[in-house]
């Protein structure tokens, strides 16, 4: 099975520590990624940024699961993201056909913008 829910709290995640509670996760395709919403997500990034913890966010969709597969070092990428966020109807799908379902599709046309206004 290349999908399953998991609770971060077993689970050794960079960059969680002393921040709220942390996010749930769902693996999919064996990377960790983020099952939450997107305020939550938009005031985790703001607390990155407000503490100067320096950051890497990716942005999962179903071009990227494939680039992985076949590029072990784009696959190394996406394993030492601080947050990978699922981007796409392709991962809500794969999420669903394993019965688990995603909070919110949080691509980043939506959430950088939405970033730029929360911090202006």
């Amino acid at each position: 099975m290349f999908i399953q829910s998991i609770d971060t709290r077993s689970l050794a995640l960079p960059a969680w520590t002393q921040f709220e509670e942390p996010m749930s996760v769902t693996r999919l395709f064996g990377l960790p990624v983020a099952n939450t919403t997107t305020e939550l997500a938009l005031d985790w990034l703001q607390h990155r940024l407000d503490t100067g913890i320096r950051t890497r966010v990716a942005f999962l969709n179903a071009h990227c699961v494939n680039q992985a597969a076949r590029d072990p070092m784009y696959r190394t990428s996406l394993d030492e993201a601080d947050l990978v966020l699922p981007d796409g109807s392709g991962i809500a799908l794969a999420a669903r056909l394993h019965r688990t379902a995603l909070t919110e599709n949080l691509n980043g046309t939506d959430l950088i913008p939405a970033l730029a206004r929360r911090l202006s």
